[in-house]
């Protein structure tokens, strides 16, 4: 995989448009910091790491607002392999 980040974004994202309770992410410890942090800030409710004898998975629960509305309204990676923002 050549971007990890723009791939976990993009399953949130897909996830958040299809109205799913959570998704499911090959884990990483780049991917759990990110989960983390996401958690931190109230965007998802939580997290958990579930062992499937390969490199794991990440579930992570989506959280919705009022109306169903997802909390999450946009995600977009600012600084990509083929050109950096700092």
């Amino acid at each position: 995989m050549t971007d990890p980040i723009a791939d976990i974004l993009t399953r949130i994202r897909n996830a958040c448009h299809a109205k799913h309770k959570r998704v499911d992410i090959p884990a990483s410890a780049l991917k759990r910091e990110i989960a983390r942090v996401l958690a931190e800030e109230r965007f998802i409710d939580n997290f958990a790491y579930y062992d499937d004898n390969k490199q794991g998975q990440l579930r992570l629960y989506l959280r919705y607002g009022e109306d169903d509305v997802s909390v999450i309204r946009g995600l977009r990676r600012i600084s990509k392999p083929g050109l950096r923002r700092y």
